[in-house]
This record gives structure tokens, C-alpha cells and sequence, in this order.
């Protein structure tokens, strides 16, 4: 019978980042960028914002960007036929190289 190698992880941090109402995540194709989908549904005037962090070996994250241009307050989503409309997750395309070239 193998003995159990014991394992332990050690948190070095409780609090990866502090997002209102995260919705989505996604990683870049290379694995450097994660992006990260907030509604701003509780505070910051119902503003969506998508998070950009830098991903480093050591698996932290170091915030780099944050997006809000194009993406619609909650005041604008419902000034139109009182319908809620807004941001529900996050898409990503990837240019492929051709098969015929």
C-alpha cells in the first residue's frame, strides 16, 4: 500500500479582487489576461465595468485595466419602454489562421 503524499496550500490572499456583482469571467487565449464582468447592479450608479487583470506565474493578479466605455448604465438600459436590457457575460473571438493559405 503507497503512502498519501500530503499537500498543503498555503491563501496568501482572502480577497482576489473586490467586483460588484461579478457576472463572467474569461481568459485570454495566451493566458495572460483574465477578464472579469461586473454588473454595477448594488453601487457605482449601475455602471458595468469589465476588470483586466495581468496573470503572473505565481498565480497573482494585477488589475491593468478597467473598461467602461460602451457599456450602458443601468438609468440608460431603462429609460427605453421600461425594458432592462444590459450586460449578461462575456464573448470572446479568436482570429484563426486560414486553412487554405
Amino acid at each position: 500500500k503507497k503512502k498519501k503524499k500530503k499537500v498543503e496550500l498555503e491563501l496568501i490572499d482572502a480577497v482576489a479582487a473586490t467586483l460588484n456583482n461579478p457576472l463572467d469571467m474569461a481568459l485570454s487565449h495566451d493566458y495572460k489576461y483574465l477578464y472579469a464582468l461586473a454588473s454595477g447592479h448594488t453601487t457605482d450608479g449601475g455602471q458595468p465595468q469589465i476588470h483586466v487583470y495581468e496573470t503572473d506565474c505565481d498565480c497573482s493578479l494585477v488589475e491593468v485595466q478597467n473598461i467602461t466605455d460602451g457599456l450602458p448604465t443601468e438609468v440608460d438600459r431603462n429609460s427605453t419602454d421600461n425594458v432592462v436590457n444590459g450586460v449578461v457575460g462575456l464573448a470572446q473571438w479568436y482570429s484563426l489562421p486560414s486553412l487554405f493559405d
